[in-house]
Formats: structure tokens, sequence, C-alpha cells
């Protein structure tokens, strides 16, 4: 798990500076949901503050970007 980690920071650091407000459909949305400083988990965005998203428990769906988990987990460029 830890050399994806460290492939999605590589790719997280190559891409123009996004910040929330500015995302278009399509670019990508990088977490860090254990709170160690590296992204481990990726979305999607579609529009609205909604992301494709896939985990383990629930598969593929789509999730609001601004609920209580993934909020405060956003990694800003």
């Amino acid at each position: 798990m830890a050399s994806h980690c460290r492939v999605l920071v590589v790719i997280r650091r190559k891409l123009n500076p996004l910040f929330a407000s500015y995302l278009q459909k399509g670019d990508l949305v990088f977490y860090d949901t254990d709170y160690d400083r590296i992204v481990n988990h990726v979305g999607i965005y579609e529009s609205s503050n909604k992301m494709i998203n896939a985990t383990s428990s629930k598969g593929v769906s789509d999730t609001d970007t601004n609920n209580s988990y993934w909020k405060p987990r956003y990694v800003s460029p």
C-alpha cells in the first residue's frame, strides 16, 4: 500500500494547483483518510460537491465532498 500512496503524492505534485471552489467535472480530489499527511484516497469530482468514490465497504458511489467524513480529510494542493 505504501508504494500506491507514494505514486499518488507524485501525481498530485504534477497537477496544476486546484482549490476546492474551482473544481471542475473530472478533476481528481485527494484525501488523507488517516491524518498522516500522506494522500491515500482519490475520488473523481462530478459537480455540486459530489465525487465518484469507491470503497471496499460500499463499492462505487456518489459521495458528498462536504460531508463530515470527507471534508476534513480533503488535501488541498
